[in-house]
């Protein structure tokens, strides 16, 4: 007697219907996601693994001593060229926190600092302002600002909490201009100096970067806007400023608002707590007394003193510079590189030394290999 699936057709199942296709069990797969068979994806490429070695170690030890050596001389070198001069500063304060009467006291804060400069500064003199014990690298104080707004978006100021708008708790309350806490910590001393009566004079020229001037900042516009001060309109000065951001600089448009140069050098915050900020650049005309430079002798430093340190426990400096094709009178990377490069070179001395008394040549080296072969 014939059991069911006796006559079934071979390669098919019992269940299977009559007209399914074979079954490709035994048949070869192709694999998915398979490299290619290249050298480079099968990692097959030929390599070089350098074997280290006193013949080889001790001379790149030397070499990089004998590299960094002088570097760091020609640096220290370069760097104590610099002529500087630092001078601190602190002035009986009167803070006047009412905008209204603040023209009425804008001077009484003024003190006369006499300056003695032993030597004479040639060439491109800069003037620093230097902060002790503050901390512009503050995680809350950095996020508090907003680039956006410096572009001319009044109302980005959504990254600016606390200082966002005169009332936070209300997203109607006029915008700060600019915002946030580092604008409102704008450092506002002014400096005024004096050469036997001349006064030396300032620019703030060359200052700032080129890509901020022209890049990062910008004031805002309007098609029906005059004045800069229509272009702001809504808006409210920071809480901790005695006037408005338009009114910063009212002899010069282009250094006025946003575009103000103090400002710009302000909002490039510092990653230490002693840190200076470029002020101004001496003016050099022609046929003046300041077109070589600044000549030696005693000077006035006339500072408006508005910027509050006390409550941080800081300290104000004024600074007097020069500079050299290394930049300013910064000792410490020449000194670094010494350092690194005498050390190199006392270290290659002692593997030397060590390797002479204790070392194997590459011939004992091969001997050895041979034997245990």
């Amino acid at each position: 007697m014939a059991r069911s699936g006796d006559n079934a057709q071979p390669g098919t199942s019992r269940n299977s219907p009559p007209n399914s296709p074979p079954s490709s069990v035994n048949s070869p797969r192709t694999a998915k996601n398979k490299p290619k068979a290249s050298l480079l994806r099968q990692q097959k490429l030929p390599a070089w693994q350098p074997i280290l070695n006193a013949a080889t170690v001790i001379p790149m030890i030397f070499g990089v001593g004998i590299v960094f050596l002088p570097i760091g001389i020609v640096l220290f070198l370069a760097a104590n060229g610099v002529t500087e001069s630092d001078f601190l500063y602190s002035c009986k304060k009167t803070i006047v926190t009412d905008p209204d009467i603040y023209n009425q006291y804008r001077n009484i804060n003024d003190c006369n600092i006499t300056l003695q400069l032993s030597e004479k500064f040639e060439g491109d003199v800069y003037f620093y302002y230097r902060l002790e014990n503050y901390f512009q690298n503050h995680r809350r104080y950095l996020k508090s600002r907003s680039d956006k707004q410096l572009l001319g978006n009044l109302e980005a100021v959504s990254d600016c909490q606390p200082y966002d708008r005169a009332n936070s708790s209300s997203n109607t309350q006029p915008a700060y201009a600019p915002c946030g806490a580092v604008a409102n910590s704008m450092f506002n001393d002014t400096f005024k100096l004096f050469y036997n009566g001349n006064q030396v004079p300032f620019t703030y020229k060359g200052v700032v970067w080129e890509v901020d001037k022209n890049v990062k900042f910008k004031n805002p516009t309007c098609a029906d806007c005059k004045t800069l001060a229509e272009a702001f309109k809504g808006t409210v000065k920071p809480k901790n400023w005695m006037k408005p951001v338009y009114e910063l600089d009212l002899a010069d448009p282009n250094n006025n608002g946003f575009l103000n140069t103090d400002l710009i050098v302000w909002m490039r915050t510092a990653a230490l707590p002693d840190f200076r900020k470029l002020y101004r650049i001496l003016d050099r005309p022609a046929n003046s007394i300041f077109a070589n430079g600044l000549p030696a002798g005693n000077y006035t430093l006339t500072v408006q003193d508005n910027y509050p340190v006390d409550d941080f426990h800081g300290k104000k400096h004024f600074i007097i510079s020069t500079t050299s094709w290394a930049g300013g009178k910064n000792l410490f990377l020449g000194i670094t590189y010494m350092v690194v490069g005498s050390l190199c070179i006392l270290l290659g001395l002692v593997f030397l030394v060590i390797h002479m008394n204790f070392g194997s040549s590459l011939r004992e080296l091969a001997n050895i290999q041979d034997s245990m072969h």
